[in-house]
């Protein structure tokens, strides 16, 4: 799936479900993206490194 929305050259996307799958979902994702990822969640008492997810 990755590949195809690659391919369609998007400016920017957001994300929101991909927090379910734990805080190191996102990061996976967007290593792989050629574009940007905009994403922000809430949690308490929990810190993860978000490095891979770049900010406009």
């Amino acid at each position: 799936m990755l590949p195809l929305m690659n391919a369609l050259e998007f400016d920017a996307m957001t994300m929101h479900g991909e927090f379910v799958y734990g805080p190191a979902q996102p990061c996976r994702l967007t290593a792989w993206l050629t574009y940007l990822a905009l994403a922000i969640t809430v949690t308490t008492g929990c810190r993860t490194s978000s490095s891979s997810i770049r900010v406009a």
